[in-house]
């Protein structure tokens, strides 16, 4: 899983008085953030060809449950990854910045056992929330950076290494 920690985040607000749009720069919960905020993950193998991508799209107002917004994940022949909404694999999921820390499920696949790695894309996320993968078959958090590379590896006869389960 991704886990999602908010700080505190200026953002525009725009009122309208009359003919006069005032601007301002605030820190305010009820602020509206101007553009969406995405996470882009890859996910490909290492000795191999093919990828796949997903993508967390935060978004003021966004349905945290799946939505006809989202869009949903079609499996491929070498590699799967996706965020998980209930029972639903999803390519685009879009739900709101989180107000407090959040973990999002991601499912990862493999035709094969053998090395992989996730690659984390944040150049269109500005929010200032700290971001964590969770690895639940090694216990660990891994902090989240632009660019950041995580290399794991899939055992096709060890359940736990690919799935639902294994980032959450």
């Amino acid at each position: 899983a991704i886990k999602v920690v908010p700080v505190s985040q200026p953002t525009l607000i725009m009122s309208s008085n009359g003919k006069i749009d005032n601007l301002a720069l605030a820190e305010n919960e009820n602020a509206i953030p101007l553009l969406n905020q995405l996470l882009r993950v890859k996910f490909k193998p290492l000795a191999s060809f093919g990828e796949d991508e997903t993508v967390l799209a935060f978004k003021h107002g966004a349905n945290p449950a799946y939505t006809p917004d989202d869009a949903l994940h079609l499996d491929g022949e070498v590699v799967n990854l996706s965020t998980m909404v209930g029972t639903r694999k999803l390519a685009i999921n879009f739900m709101p910045l989180p107000p407090s820390s959040t973990e999002i499920s991601l499912h990862v696949a493999a035709a094969n056992s053998g090395n992989y790695l996730l690659n984390f894309n944040l150049e269109d996320f500005t929010g200032s929330h700290q971001l964590k993968l969770k690895d639940n078959y090694l216990q660990t958090f891994t902090p989240i950076s632009q660019g950041k590379l995580y290399h794991f590896s899939i055992d096709k006869n060890v359940a736990s290494t690919f799935g639902a389960n294994r980032f959450s």
